[in-house]
């Protein structure tokens, strides 16, 4: 029998591929922070201002865990190559700034 995964009410087919399994732990990771922000959250006696970001904050997380365990390689790849296309030049300064921040990360080791 084919082991399934729950995504909002919805099941999908377990993804045993390097992407899948790698989409699924970060997903996974997402879906951990939400959680513990929501507790966090919780925690307060008065709802205050911290507490209402960390709401709205967890609610991004979980979104972002949903988009992670949905996406598909090649709706990504053709999604990046047509922003790519929109804007050349902001795209360079992310992947500028994204090998630096790479390059730092690497150095240090």
């Amino acid at each position: 029998m084919e082991k399934q995964f729950e995504l909002m009410g919805d099941y999908v087919k377990p993804d045993n591929t390097a992407f899948g399994q790698f989409k699924h732990t970060v997903a996974q990771k997402l879906s951990d922070a939400a959680n513990a922000l929501h507790q966090q959250s919780a925690r307060t006696e008065q709802p205050s201002e911290f507490s209402r970001l960390g709401q709205k904050a967890a609610g991004w997380l979980e979104c972002s865990a949903d988009y992670v365990n949905a996406m598909e390689p090649q709706k990504l790849k053709d999604d990046l190559a047509m922003q790519v296309r929109r804007n050349p030049g902001r795209s360079l300064l992310i992947v500028g700034a994204a090998g630096l921040i790479l390059g730092k990360l690497l150095r240090r080791r």
